[in-house]
């Protein structure tokens, strides 16, 4: 027969800290590959990656269990780049701004990018006109946002380039924000670069349309702004505060009525 011998003290504390150091190797090891991650509301009709509605009890990992919005998701997790977000059609409340976390610099050359992809038919609606808030706010680097209507925020998409110094937005729509469709801000320093590519989005009934480092700081920015279509009252088309030289305005269509400037 067997008599169980217990635990010192200090064997108790050995076999916890050993059982604590195992949790961090596991929760630091880095994952098998990219990850595409599933957001859908309640309804089917105009769906394109998804295959049943939205639930927050699913794990969002599969068309056949989205999560039921893009809050509830990034609250849950923390994409990287090489991932996908696929956000399908229907109308999602925001209560806070969508914020993509910086991970780290990407490799825009080579590397794999973040990509945020909606269906033409997904709509953040922010609920919010403050002059601060924004549906979706990018700190990561490396970004793809298309497909998305980002409406009723201050700004529709902010890029913060302190971190986030890459980045493509193709084919949203960016209606009725009370500053900006989308602004990228200004450097908070001197060193470095910017890449930003804005092409065929559609950008209406906002003060701004599409603000390029123009407040306060650096103007690091490369630029390049194509085949969108901007309309403004009583506002500024484009604002140009990106890097001397840096900037580049091919094929868009810019109307500005009232005062302001295309």
């Amino acid at each position: 027969m067997k008599t169980h011998v217990p635990y010192t003290l200090p064997q108790c504390a050995a076999r916890i800290f050993g059982m604590l150091r195992l949790a961090a190797c596991l929760a630091a090891a880095p994952r098998a590959g990219a990850v595409d991650y599933f957001v859908n509301d309640d309804l089917m009709p105009d769906d394109q990656f998804c295959t049943a509605p939205g639930n927050d009890g699913n794990d969002g990992l599969s068309a056949a269990a989205p999560l039921r919005s893009p809050a509830a998701l990034l609250s849950r997790y923390t994409p990287v780049v090489g991932d996908t977000l696929y956000i399908d059609s229907g109308t999602y409340a925001l209560t806070q701004d969508l914020e993509l976390p910086s991970t780290g610099p990407g490799d825009p050359g080579s590397g794999p990018w973040l990509r945020v992809i909606g269906t033409g038919q997904t709509v953040l609606d922010r609920l919010n006109p403050g002059a601060e808030s924004c549906c979706v706010r990018v700190r990561q680097d490396c970004t793809r946002i298309e497909g998305l209507i980002c409406r009723k925020a201050g700004t529709g998409i902010r890029i913060h380039p302190e971190t986030c110094r890459n980045a493509v937005l193709e084919q949203n729509t960016l209606p009725a924000n009370t500053v900006a469709g989308v602004a990228i801000g200004a450097d908070p320093g001197s060193e470095g670069h910017d890449t930003y590519t804005i092409r065929n989005n559609l950008c209406h009934n906002n003060p701004t349309g599409i603000d390029v480092q123009g407040g306060d700081g650096f103007h690091l920015a490369y630029a390049t702004l194509e085949n969108n279509t901007i309309v403004v009252y009583n506002g500024n088309g484009v604002v140009c505060g990106g890097r001397a030289g840096g900037m580049t305005l091919r094929n868009n269509i810019i109307s500005v009525k009232g005062d302001g400037a295309c």
